[in-house]
């Protein structure tokens, strides 16, 4: 389990609400009605648009994800999106864009404004980009490896000085 800012992040777990989340934003930005039943009204609370191959998410807030996640068939908990939010952040697929409107909404704001990063529009080339496909790793192993090699790298560059003083003494 890796920590973001204060917050545990529980890999595993997470990815599989990433994906359930990632999947109900795509089917709304693209109007997909068809297994988001009765949700046209969703479009109002959670403003989603495309910007070349960039999901923009503008002025939500996290119950109205909680209900986006229900109509697609597993309603996620306000924390549980949170987590999912600061996940894909901290593997930079995320930009959270609230800082940008108003600099006091980072924090403890209700009202949520980001933009996912993918490479092209299409539903399922983004999923299979960003979760894997098959046996194949996606971009959330692929970056989360890399963070965790980041982070024993500058352990092993904090303490090698450490432990040359220590060698060098004997």
């Amino acid at each position: 389990m890796q920590s973001n800012g204060g917050r545990h992040l529980g890999w595993k777990k997470i990815k599989g609400n990433a994906r359930l989340l990632v999947e109900a934003l795509h089917s709304l930005a693209d109007e997909d009605f068809d297994k988001l039943k009765d949700c046209e009204y969703l479009t109002k609370t959670v403003d989603t648009c495309w910007e070349g191959t960039d999901l923009w998410v503008k002025k939500t807030r996290l119950r109205d994800l909680a209900e986006l996640t229900d109509k697609w068939g597993k309603r996620l908990d306000r924390e549980e999106i949170r987590n999912v939010i600061h996940s894909l952040k901290a593997l930079k697929i995320l930009e959270d864009k609230r800082g940008t409107t108003n600099s006091k909404t980072i924090t403890g704001s209700d009202k949520w404004y980001f933009m996912l990063k993918f490479p092209s529009i299409d539903k399922q080339k983004n999923l299979d980009w960003l979760f894997g496909k098959e046996h194949k790793q996606g971009e959330w192993e692929r970056r989360q490896l890399k963070k965790k090699n980041t982070a024993v790298a500058e352990i092993e560059d904090a303490i090698a000085p450490v432990i040359m003083r220590r060698l060098l003494q004997k």
